[in-house]
């Protein structure tokens, strides 16, 4: 059984794939996509978005507090990117039947 994030094409410095099997722990490698369906779906162009994809994936829930210190180094607004990268995630993931992209208190989590 796999989650809906495979790999293909060459991995840039914020683009990561993730795999995970049944029973065994995620694996990262390459660049992320999404499928729905056996379809791929577009992801969002921004690297840091793709890179959230990857790092809920592996790592879920996580603290928005943690996930803008591992993206965003710089002291403008990284809650406000945050927030613009999950609304993007959720255009793309969630659907009416079924909400992927969870935000509950202070975390980050994706219901697959």
């Amino acid at each position: 059984m796999t989650t809906c994030v495979v790999a293909t094409g060459s991995p840039s410095s914020a683009e990561v794939a993730v795999f995970r099997w049944f029973n065994d722990p995620p694996r990262v490698l390459g660049a992320v996509t999404a499928l729905k369906d056996g379809v791929e779906v577009p992801l969002p162009s921004s690297r840091k978005a793709r890179a959230l994809l990857a790092l809920l994936v592996v790592a879920s829930p996580v603290t928005r507090s943690r996930l803008c210190e591992l993206l965003w180094d710089v002291p403008n607004d990284p809650r406000g990117e945050l927030r613009w990268c999950l609304s993007k995630l959720r255009g793309v993931l969630d659907d009416q039947a079924r909400h992927r992209v969870r935000t509950e208190s202070d975390g980050v989590a994706l219901d697959l």
